[in-house]
């Protein structure tokens, strides 16, 4: 069953993604970035490296950026649709 916690954190997901399409100058809330970036990493084979800071991981993730050479396999972008 999808619980009020799974609501709550695929919320707190899609603000992320949708502040950061917005509002790159401001970032949003950095718990939320975090739990977005270990929802990408979660659908991947492989996580997004440890060198991209959670904005990158994120963007690249929702396909709001090109997949990178260093990174996950770009067949498995975007993992957030």
């Amino acid at each position: 069953p999808f619980t009020a916690g799974d609501f709550a954190a695929s919320w707190a997901v899609e603000h992320a993604v949708h502040h950061l399409d917005l509002r790159l100058d401001d970032p949003p809330a950095p718990t939320a970035l975090r739990l977005a970036r270990a929802t990408v990493d979660a659908l991947l084979s492989v996580p997004t490296p440890p060198t991209w800071d959670d904005t990158r991981a994120v963007l690249i993730g929702a396909g709001r950026l090109p997949a990178a050479d260093d990174g996950p396999h770009p067949d498995e972008l975007p993992a957030l649709g």
